[in-house]
């Protein structure tokens, strides 16, 4: 419950990015074009956005965000 709580209260482009990617199995070139951004800038909000969830969680996933 408070992990959807915490993907509903990202802002729309970083939702679509981690949504994307962990449940689509999207690659960042895949979710860049979806996005209209580049593969480097949600490479970037998608490994900020782990790292936030790590901290609110206190989840430790390995060196892979």
């Amino acid at each position: 419950k408070e992990v959807a709580e915490w993907i509903r209260n990202l802002n729309p482009l970083e939702r679509e990015i981690v949504t994307s990617r962990i449940w689509g199995d999207l690659t960042f070139e895949q979710i860049a074009e979806l996005t209209d951004t580049s593969a480097s800038t949600t490479y970037r909000l998608f490994t900020k956005s782990v790292e936030r969830f790590r901290k609110r969680f206190k989840v430790h996933l390995g060196d892979k965000p």
